[in-house]
This record gives structure tokens, sequence and C-alpha cells, in this order.
């Protein structure tokens, strides 16, 4: 995504001994620095210790207008240290010191990690893409349907400043969600998919994903919880209803069927599908029915009237669709235990009773069988991805097996590999490194941050619960092995 060679296109002037003028097409912004800096070529600059030190301590400033040489270095560090020990002292903790469970220390070091790697990466003034700040993947932009796996953890872990400040962006963009919304012939607010800061749909990403679209009810719902004061509620409506009124006119009612249908065209979480034939997805057709249930709820809390249509839509959504006693993918392809090319990419059949509560719309021994299913039959080779680890144990832990919850959230397989600083490496089931012995994968995506924030959301349901869990840490073993010491973590709906 970058291109280096034609140093020409942009500019780098140095103002006086401290500032550095950069000019790249339209953009302009300024460095500051608290060292005279000397020119050394096209846009290079040196820099030379004080007093002929041998160590060289710097401090550059980055900003849209000009501005003084920053703070000493020595101001900085302090302001870090100060910053990162209030953070590690308020929202959650979780202590598995003590256990003699092999995997609890390494599930203690991935959750440390996660929480830093999310803090300083996920929580900026517009949302961050899948690799957060530290590499560019998919042309730099944020994919609004990796926004729960991102920022959910935050409202779940005491921290809901930090998922506010995303949902800031998402309110500020709602003229542009409302004008895409009518641009496809819907109501209220469309999320575009893939976006830069101006929220403007970009190429590359697929317009007709539409599980991104309930994520913003999900979220507010989350806050709600943590805080359920009518300034909360008052502050997100227009979130939330105007999502919900598009997630409405997103159906269409089949007068054969007796029933209001979702797609085509849709591309469904499980991305392998023809959008053009695709029709009522297991995972999607639950998340509209949770999601405007909730969003009935904060009508009914703001002391308005229940909507009549949503009611109605809820009411006559099809059946989950099944094959032989197991969830599949979707109803217009029911081949998901039939055909092995079905079985890779996100196992979405497991959503409805994980990443979403237990409802009468879910069967639970259907979903038993179908956990089953996905660990023994499933395409784990072909592509799986770091977020699906924590996804299916969310459904294992809201089954009643917290075993197979561990098991599978620190499973040795692919794109599940947390390095010594936390990263996630995702690897590509396609692309080969030309170094790299015949048939090796390549690392596709050096950090992957949907699988810091997941892992950080699953950890919440195995240890603080949900509404209605049967016992305290109900998603760790309760074999003797585990020691589990919490505080401040929230339970999930």
């Amino acid at each position: 995504g970058y291109d280096w060679s034609h140093p020409e296109s942009h500019q780098s002037r140095l103002l006086n001994g401290t500032i550095v003028e950069r000019v790249v097409n339209d953009l302009r912004y300024y460095a500051s620095c608290d060292h005279e800096l000397e020119h050394a070529g096209p846009h290079r600059f040196e820099v030379t210790p004080r007093d002929g030190s041998k160590v060289l301590s710097v401090a550059v400033h980055f900003s849209r207008e000009q501005e003084a040489p920053p703070a000493n270095e020595d101001e900085i560090v302090e302001s870090s240290e100060l910053h990162w020990a209030q953070f590690w002292r308020s929202g959650a903790a979780v202590d598995f010191s003590g256990s003699t469970d092999p995997r609890a220390k390494e599930l203690e070091r991935r959750v440390v990690l996660s929480e830093y790697l999310t803090a300083v990466q996920l929580a900026g003034d517009v949302p961050p893409q899948e690799s957060g700040l530290t590499c560019n993947t998919w042309y730099g932009k944020h994919h609004t349907e990796m926004i729960w796996w991102h920022t959910a953890q935050f409202a779940l872990w005491g921290r809901d400043a930090l998922l506010e400040k995303n949902l800031a962006w998402f309110q500020s963009q709602l003229p542009a969600a409302r004008a895409l919304a009518g641009s496809r012939g819907l109501r209220g607010a469309r999320w575009a998919k893939m976006t830069g800061p101006e929220m403007r749909e970009s190429p590359g990403g697929n317009p007709l994903i539409v599980w991104n679209e309930p994520h913003m009810i999900y979220l507010c719902e989350l806050l709600y919880r943590n805080s359920p004061k009518r300034e909360v509620l008052e502050k997100y409506r227009d979130l939330v209803l105007e999502t919900a009124d598009c997630m409405a006119s997103m159906l269409w009612f089949d007068p054969k069927r007796g029933e209001y249908v979702l797609g085509p065209p849709l591309w469904i979480v499980q991305e392998i599908y023809d959008p053009a034939t695709s029709q009522n997805p297991s995972f999607e057709l639950a998340y509209w029915n949770w999601a405007l249930g909730v969003a009935q709820k904060w009508r009914e809390r703001l002391g308005m009237p229940r909507d009549p249509e949503w009611d109605r839509i809820r009411a006559h959504l099809p059946p989950l669709p099944q094959k032989d006693g197991r969830y599949v993918a979707l109803e217009s392809h029911p081949d998901t235990w039939d055909n092995i090319a079905s079985r890779h990419d996100h196992p979405e059949m497991l959503m409805p009773l994980g990443f979403l509560p237990e409802t009468p719309y879910v069967d639970r021994a259907t979903m038993n069988r179908t956990l089953d299913a996905v660990l023994a039959n499933w395409d784990w080779e072909t592509k799986i991805w770091g977020w699906d680890y924590p996804m299916i144990a969310m459904t294992a832990a809201r089954l009643g097996r917290p075993e197979t919850a561990v098991d599978i959230l620190l499973r040795n397989g692919p794109n599940n590999d947390y390095l010594p600083n936390g990263h996630c490496p995702q690897r590509s089931d396609v692309a080969l490194d030309r170094n790299a012995p015949a048939g090796t994968p390549r690392r596709e995506i050096a950090v992957y941050l949907p699988a810091n924030g997941a892992l950080l959301s699953a950890v919440a349901l195995m240890v603080a619960g949900w509404d209605g869990a049967p016992r305290a840490h109900p998603g760790i073993p309760d074999d003797g092995k585990w020691h589990v010491r919490a505080e401040g973590l929230h339970p999930l709906p």
C-alpha cells in the first residue's frame, strides 16, 4: 500500500531549526522536535545529541497546526507512566495465580497483553482498522463488522469511556448513514462495511455484508447495562432506533411463506457463499430477532410505544436453518455438513447461542450437536480467523461446557498463536512466501486485533458469566485446578 519511490510527490520543508512542514496532496501537517534539525537530503533531517552525549533522546510532536516544540522527553515519559498506572488500576482485573492447570498462565498472559494492545490501538478518534495503527491492511480502512470484536470488551472490562470514543464517531456519521440507507431504498441509518474517517464506502469491502448493522444496538445496550440511566438512553437513542429502523426495512415479507426473509442479495458472516442467491443465514436471523427486541426495550425505557412492525417481524421470522439435527450456515445453501468446501472461514452457525444470549429462538440441544460437528469436522487448515476461537469458546461456555471453552480458546491451531508481544498474526490460506518451504502459508497480517478483543470478551463471559448463568465463573472448569480471582468484570446479556 505504500510507494516511497517518488520523493517529488510530497514535500518536507524545514521552517526553522525545529519544525518540519509536511505536504502530501491536500494534507498539510507539522512535525516539531525538541532538538535542532539539519537538512540532510529530500525528506531527511538529522538530529545530533546535545553536548556530545552518547545517549540520544528525542521528542517529536505531530499536529495539523504549527506548534512550538513539545515538552521534553522526561515529561513525556512521566506523563506516560502516570497514564498507564491509572489504566491498570482502573477497570477490571482477572488473576489465575494459584491455578494448577498449565493453561492458566498462558491465558493470563494473553489477557494482560490484549488489554494493553486494545487500549493502545482501538480507542482513537476514528474506529481502527483490523491491524490497528501498526501496519496497513485492507487499504487502511475500518471494517464496521469488527467494531463489536474490537470494543465490546471495553464495556465488559469496565472501560466504558474507550467504547464511547468509538461510538462518538458513529454518532457523528449518522447523516452519512442516513444518506447511505436512502440511496439503497432503506429507512434509518445503514452503516457502511469498509470506510475511511468520513464513512464513505470504499472499494474492496463488500457492501452486501449486513451483520455489521446490529452492532450499534448491542454496544449501546452494554453501556446502558453498566449505567442504566436516562442520560445514556438519550445519548444513544438515535444510534439504537435508527439502526433498528434500517434493520426492519432490510427484510422483506414473502406472502407465500407468510414470513419475513433476509436476502438476497446478501453477504453473510461466513464469506464463501454467492451473495446473489444467499437467503436467511442462521446467525443474521438470530441477530435480527435479538437486536430488534433490545431496540423495543429502548423505546419502552424512553417512554415510547413499541414499534408494531418490529414485533410483527420478530413473530414472523423463519426458523433458524438446520439439517440432520444441526444448524447450517444458510437456508438457501444447507450444505454445511455435506460439503467440506462449506466448512471453512467463520462457523457462524454457532453465534446464535454464544455471541448472543440464549432465547427461545434457538434450540439448545441442536446447538450442542452443532458445536460437536464444528469441533470434529470444521476445515481448520484452509482458513480460520483469530476471533473464531473466542467466538466458539463463548458458545461452549453458554452450553455448560467449560472444559471445551478453555480448550478451544487456547487451541494450538492456525491463526491462534499469540506472540511474546501479544500479537496474533494471521496466515494466508493461498499466498506463499517464496523463501519458505513449499506449501508453507505465509503470514498475511502481522497484527490482528479482532483476535485480542474477542479473547477479552470471551474471558469476560467465561469469568463474569451472563444473565442467569448457573454459577460463578461458568466458563472456567470447576475441577479444582483453577483458582480465579476477578473484580470489575460485567456479565454479558
